[in-house]
């Protein structure tokens, strides 16, 4: 009798363990799924921004380098004025390039530790 009542207790331990187990494999799949989904939705934002931003640079600088090329009375020195502007902004980020790990790594990892 003691030996039948033992073997019931182990098998319902055994089925709640397995039931833990599994409960835990869900769990860890949604979350890892929220956190996908999290990640890929900020990245689409950011991407849609960023592109759109890029479109408006772009009309803006054309605008800029005909403007200057017509008020300097030639072809092509506003767009020589806007590309070195460019340039120069490129190697001034490219310096301070270092300089910007550190912003970079607080605000992302501000969006992923604060989200629960």
């Amino acid at each position: 009798m003691a030996l039948d009542e033992m073997k019931y207790q182990f098998s319902e331990l055994d089925k709640h363990i397995r039931a833990y187990v599994n409960d835990s494999l869900e769990y860890t799949q949604l979350k890892g799924f929220k956190y996908s989904m999290v990640l890929i939705t900020y990245v689409v934002k950011v991407l849609v921004v960023a592109i759109l931003s890029l479109l408006a640079l772009f009309v803006f600088s054309l605008y800029l380098a005909f403007t200057i090329s017509e008020n300097m009375g030639g072809n092509y020195q506003g767009f020589l004025i806007v590309g070195s502007v460019y340039i120069l902004l490129g190697v001034v980020f490219y310096a301070m390039r270092h300089k910007l790990n550190k912003p970079l790594l607080r605000i992302f990892s501000s969006h992923y530790f604060d989200r629960k």
